[in-house]
């Protein structure tokens, strides 16, 4: 989750505000996990939503 992070963020201190958000939303919903095997790409999801709303432009910058 760290390497998404630094992949469109390169202030430090910004990765570890979006992980700590992500993580935050990841440990109160994860009674909200529907497939224990999808625990990865759900946290994922999870993470880029969070650097959605970090990262000006993200899905023109996912796109190129």
């Amino acid at each position: 989750m760290r390497g998404v992070c630094r992949r469109y963020i390169s202030d430090e201190q910004t990765v570890e505000d979006v992980l700590h958000d992500a993580f935050v939303i990841i440990f109160t919903s994860f009674d909200r996990l529907r497939d224990v095997r999808r625990a990865e790409q759900w946290m994922m999801a999870i993470t880029r939503n969070e650097i959605t709303g970090t990262v000006p432009n993200f899905f023109h910058q996912i796109r190129q």
